[in-house]
């Protein structure tokens, strides 16, 4: 956990004391830099949300005029958004399943997919993982060939 500091807490007294508002240090989660996927859905359908972030409030600058604050939102694509900012991740995180937002693509398509998708897709994934196995064994023949034409045992 990193920390922050807020202004609030103890005042320090002695020497080098000085007249700053008291300080206080808060645990703040650390959150992943790298970018993270997260999956939404409504209903058992794939989500194409906005989900208000921050900004695109007005506010009045020192010279009394008014200025629009840049809007940050969340836009779902197809049940999908992908981001690294740290914001969006701690948002999203907080909302989470009871929102129908997870990073587990398993769980997104176990609400999104009927159960004849799911077997289709649980059939291609066996046929894939088959031909990585076929391909693997070729490759492990080739090495044991290669190994016993250098005069070498592979067991």
């Amino acid at each position: 956990m990193s920390k922050a500091f807020a202004g609030v807490g103890s005042r320090v007294q002695g020497p080098g004391a000085s007249d700053q508002p008291p300080v206080a240090v808060i645990d703040e989660p650390q959150v992943s830099q790298g970018p993270v996927t997260f999956y939404h859905w409504i209903d058992k359908y794939p989500s194409s949300e906005i989900i208000h972030v921050s900004g695109g409030e007005k506010r009045i600058s020192a010279d009394g005029q008014a200025i629009l604050l840049p809007e940050k939102a969340i836009h779902f694509h197809n049940g999908m958004y992908t981001t690294s900012d740290p914001e969006e991740i701690a948002l999203m995180d907080l909302r989470g399943p009871a929102w129908g937002i997870t990073r587990d693509r398993e769980e997104y398509y176990s609400h999104v997919l009927s159960a004849n998708e799911r077997l289709r897709r649980q059939a291609g994934q066996v046929t894939a993982m088959n031909q990585q196995l076929e391909e693997r064994k070729k490759e492990e023949g080739r090495l044991r060939a290669k190994l016993e034409a250098a005069g070498i045992s592979p067991d």
